[in-house]
């Protein structure tokens, strides 16, 4: 799948995190604007990978809670604490 990518390369990682994002943001119903929600959820991937991130599903969780927290306006952890 072909993603607007705010970056001169593609990376495999990018894709992969991108994809399990949407695909999860879609099966909830969340990607009704799918353009703007892939764009704002590649920036995230992109902010999280410049940040030293490097593990796919962390990659697609930062992106899912940057789009739901924008959703909700609420502030989301992104690895909540066991209590």
């Amino acid at each position: 799948m072909s993603h607007p990518w705010p970056l001169s390369e593609l990376n495999p990682t990018f894709e992969e995190a991108l994809d399990i994002a949407l695909a999860y943001l879609e099966q909830t119903g969340q990607a009704s604007n799918y353009v703007y929600i892939s764009r704002r959820a590649a920036r995230t991937v992109k902010t999280e990978w410049e940040r030293g991130v490097r593990h796919k599903i962390a990659l697609a969780n930062a992106a899912i809670v940057a789009v739901e927290s924008e959703m909700t306006g609420a502030r989301l952890m992104k690895f909540p604490r066991a209590s």
